[in-house]
This record gives C-alpha cells, structure tokens and sequence, in this order.
C-alpha cells in the first residue's frame, strides 16, 4: 500500500464535510434539479472513498473536523464508521452529539447514504434504544431503505415521545403501505405536528377526505405547520376549494407568502395576472416569480424576465443573527427577481398555450406522465411538487422523497410506480 499522506487526506476530509454542506442546502434549492445533486454526490463519494483507503490514518483529521463543528464532519465521520463496521466509533459519536440538532441531520444522512450492509445490526440496536434520537434515526434508517421495522412501528406510533409517533407517522405516508392504516388512530392528536403527519398519512394512505378536513383545520390555524398544511390541502383538492381556501388567508398579513405560493401550487393560469402585480411587492416578488415558473416552466432569467438589479427596499437575504451558530440564507435567496412588466408583455404574448382553468405544472396540464416528467427532470422544489401531486393522485403508493440522496430515489427515476 502507497504511504499516507496527511495534507492529501485531509483535504479529502475537508471537500467531504463543505460538499456535502452544499448538498444539504441544495436538497431545497430552486436552482438544483436531480442530475445536480447526482454530480454533487459523486463528488461526495469520490472524497469519502479517498478517506476509505485511508483507513484508520483518517481518524484523527476528521476528528480535527469534528472538535471544530464544522458542518459535515459528523456525516464524514460516520460513514467511515458505518463503512468499517465500527459501532463504538459510532455510539461514541451518538453520545457526544446528541444534544445537537445539526449533528442528528447528519447522521440521519449517513444512514441513508450507505449500503443496507453497512447497517446490520444497527438499525435494531437504534430502534431497541430506550433514546428517542436513536430510536427516530432508526426509523428514518428504515423509510431511506424501504425496510419494514415490523413490530418496532407500532410500539412507535404509542410512544409517550410525540417526536418518535410523528416520526412513525412519516413512516406510514412514505412506505406506501395501505395495511399500516389498520394502525393509525382514529383520533387526531392533540400535537400539531403530529396531527399534521396524522393527517398526511392518512392522505397518502388513501383515507383523502378526512386527511384534508384536518389539513385544512391546520392551514387556517396560526400553527408551525400552518403553511405545510396549506400546501398539502391546495395540492389535494379540487381547484375551487383550494382557491376558496387561498381567499380565506388573503386578508391576514402574515399569511401573504403563503397565499402567493398557494396560487402556484393550484397551477391554474388564471392566477396569472395576479401573481405578475405580486412581482412589484419587494417581499413577494421573488416567490410570485416562482409561482410563476411552477404554473408555466418559463425560466425568467433564461428567458430574460428578471429585473437588472434588486428593488430598493428589498432587504438583506442573510440570516446575520451574531446568536444564531449556522448563518443561512433565507428561502428565496436563490430565486431570481422577477420583472413584472417582461413577465406581463410575455404571458400576454403566449398565454393562449395553457389553457384557463386548467392545473399545470411547470407547463404541463397535470396528468401522471407529466408529473413523472417533472419529478425526474425539474428542480428541486418543483420536484418536491410533483412528487406529493403524485401520491395524491395515486394514494397507497411509495413516495418519492426528493430530498433523499439519489440513489434513494433512482427507483422513480427509472419509472417506477408501484
């Protein structure tokens, strides 16, 4: 074997933790499509190999890593782990950052990355575990893999944590299962959250019109899941009840975003005018400019339809918050700004090519051929869409997840739908 070299490995260690960074942030990325996030994991891959044949001479760098937070060096390290079989290395990582959010994000991930026969025995011992942060990472072990936990899910769905029963209720949408409704409750909990995974296992399980009588309840409530809820319950029913809903939140201030999104998701090129006076509202424009994008698939800075230069008054993208630890960007920062008089001489030129009244998506009238075309080649959050419209349409079916690494999903990518 070659000799190691230290500055050679961890540079591996290094592009392994800001790769997959970037790939984290991108899983919700606008600008990100699938054959992005493949090259990025390629990447990924190619660094973690790197470590691999690195063996134990690894280790300690990534432990550098690790003592200085940096984002990814949990992740990096526990695929090493999980690649060597080492379940000390990874229960000693457990212990040490289990107190730490990011640090669970991570090793949710590492789970899913890795071949199924990097996890035997793990994922029972994380489910066996009497710590909720073990038991839900062994839960999303199991949806990342298709893997059935048996009698784990049900002990799951009555465990006195509301974090582990709304994580098995997540189980219960994704698996495309409709036996598991036999174990749901008939009664919506009291937890918001777990109410809303209620609600949407029950949608995608088939039982639609009691799970959009709860999604609505949600959506016009002033919850966290408030806007999670709008957009299940707009996704889910029929245009004119999805837009009575929309005309419900209108008035209320601070449910404006979600308005301009909703119209959007109803996909109907009626909303059109609307959404193109929403693009001179310096809060609003850039996510009207991608209601826009998700009704018609134009791209505005392709087609030349975004302002040269940000409006006056529009405020700082970035999250500078000196008492938070993770300075991130707000969720429309990698939107374009939208220029609401191209966009308006545009569509009047061309609007006679989608028909009024008729749902689309990224211009295509919805139908399960061109969700599926969507789901394999549009960006990310259009992706997300047309994935949920899918197990909508087809309830009781197994759930794209697009925010799983791809080789999660490349049973969609090839067709599949059963």
């Amino acid at each position: 074997m070659p000799p190691i070299i230290d500055n050679i490995v961890y540079q591996h260690a290094e592009n392994a933790c800001s790769l997959w960074w970037q790939w984290f942030m991108a899983r919700h990325d606008p600008i990100y499509d699938f054959i992005d996030l493949q090259q990025l994991e390629g990447r990924i891959n190619a660094n973690l190999d790197g470590l691999l044949i690195a063996g134990d001479a690894a280790l300690p760098l990534l432990q550098e890593l690790l003592d200085a937070n940096d984002e990814g060096s949990v992740f990096a390290m526990s695929i090493q782990a999980l690649r060597k079989g080492d379940h000390t290395l990874i229960d000693d990582l457990l212990e040490t950052f289990k107190a730490q959010e990011q640090a669970m994000h991570e090793f949710e991930a590492a789970l899913a990355w890795v071949h199924e026969r990097h996890l035997q025995g793990m994922v029972a011992r994380l489910l066996d575990s009497q710590d909720a942060n073990r038991q839900l990472l062994g839960l999303s072990a199991c949806l990342a893999h298709q893997r059935n936990p048996g009698n784990y899910f049900r002990q799951c769905l009555t465990h006195e944590d509301s974090r582990i029963r709304t994580r098995a209720l997540h189980f219960a949408a994704e698996q495309g299962d409709e036996r598991l409704l036999q174990y749901l409750s008939s009664t919506p909990p009291e937890d918001t959250r777990e109410r809303h995974a209620w609600a949407r296992a029950l949608l995608f399980l088939g039982k639609q019109a009691e799970a959009r009588q709860q999604l609505e309840q949600l959506a016009l409530g002033n919850s966290e899941v408030a806007s999670d809820a709008m957009r299940l319950s707009v996704l889910s029913v029929d245009a004119a009840r999805a837009r009575h809903l929309l005309r419900q939140l209108e008035p209320r201030e601070e449910r404006q975003r979600d308005v301009v999104s909703g119209f959007g998701l109803l996909g109907d090129p009626r909303a059109m005018d609307w959404l193109i006076d929403r693009c001179q509202n310096a809060e609003l424009a850039r996510l009207a400019g991608e209601s826009i994008a998700l009704i018609t698939g134009v791209d505005l800075a392709e087609n030349d339809l975004e302002r040269d230069d940000p409006p006056e008054d529009a405020g700082s993208a970035l999250n500078d918050d000196p008492a938070d630890e993770h300075v991130e960007l707000e969720a429309d920062e990698n939107l374009v700004w939208p220029d609401a008089e191209r966009i308006a001489a545009w569509w009047h030129s061309s609007a006679n090519r989608l028909a009024p009244g008729t749902a689309c998506l990224c211009g295509y009238p919805r139908s399960a051929e061109s969700l599926r075309h969507v789901l394999r080649h549009g960006q990310q959050r259009q992706r997300a869409v047309a994935a949920e419209l899918l197990i909508t349409r087809e309830p009781g079916k197994r759930y794209c997840n697009p925010v799983l690494p791809t080789h999660r999903q490349g049973y969609f990518m090839s067709g599949g739908n059963d």
